[in-house]
């Protein structure tokens, strides 16, 4: 019924086998941090294997109405910073400290701060029993992507009040014990949060900038996102120049290299996939 599945990780999920991942869904969200300040101390290893797997992820940071929202957006604008994302930057809102209208107003002044630091507006991850009974009504977050959390087999979500539609869906959970059919390793948790987007591969795409509908697929641009990147004559070879963010390349071919990650071929030259964006 859905064709686009994906996982939410953290360091709940121990070590990742993203080998194993990839077989078993598209997607993965990753928990980046929490609170004021607290480094998810799994992210880094997260993020370096998905993009190594050419694995699109985005990020989430949990958050706590109550305590500093400056904080909590600095924080995650920053750390959010250190790799390129393809999907959301995501607020995990399930508790608050708060009465409903300051839990509203904490919440709004958060996601501002967040798309005036990073030019994106945040996805909200929710379920309808908290967001229906901890944050006041208000239709400024019908502007928002959401993540519904709604741990079901039936065919469809319980929608928290303000929203019309979701994009993603987490709909199974704690209990599952499907933590090392999708990949987590032993000193991990046994179960595994499962996610289902609205749409199909190529609407997929589409939103994201993705190859998932098919993973061959030759863009025909791409955009450099990594501060300044490193051209090869080789995948992985003889460094021969290097080019700042934001540079548009022309796409003439792909190859891998010895450890499997993918290049694209520039001209006569190879840059890392990873560290790019597909334009078209």
């Amino acid at each position: 019924m859905y064709e686009v599945t994906g996982v939410d990780l953290s360091s709940w999920n121990g070590t990742m086998d993203f080998s194993v991942t990839k077989t078993k869904c598209q997607y993965a969200y990753i928990r980046v941090g929490f609170n004021n300040y607290g480094k998810d101390v799994r992210c880094d290893y997260n993020r370096q294997a998905a993009i190594a797997n050419d694995f699109p992820y985005g990020v989430y940071w949990y958050v706590k109405p109550g305590l500093d929202w400056r904080q909590h957006a600095d924080n995650f604008a920053r750390i959010a910073a250190e790799y390129p994302i393809q999907l959301d930057m995501v607020l995990d809102v399930e508790t608050t400290m708060l009465n409903q209208v300051d839990t509203l107003n904490w919440l709004i002044n958060l996601d501002s701060r967040i798309e005036s630091l990073t030019g994106r507006t945040p996805m909200i991850y929710t379920s309808m029993g908290f967001w229906n009974g901890c944050v006041a009504p208000n239709a400024h977050f019908a502007r928002n992507r959401l993540w519904v959390a709604s741990w079901t087999t039936g065919p469809a979500p319980s929608m928290p009040a303000g929203w019309s539609k979701w994009t993603h869906w987490q709909w199974s959970a704690d209990g599952n014990k499907k933590g090392a059919e999708y990949g987590s390793g032993p000193d991990g948790d046994p179960d595994m949060d499962l996610n289902r987007y609205c749409g199909t591969a190529a609407e997929f795409d589409k939103l994201y900038g993705t190859h998932i509908s098919d993973p061959n697929q030759l863009p025909s641009k791409v955009r450099v996102t990594a501060n300044v990147l490193n051209v090869r004559a080789t995948p992985g070879g003889t460094l021969v120049g290097y080019v700042p963010f934001g540079t548009i390349f022309g796409v003439t071919g792909q190859a891998n290299d010895n450890t499997g990650k993918r290049w694209w071929k520039v001209g006569s030259a190879y840059i890392a996939s990873w560290y790019t964006e597909i334009v078209e």
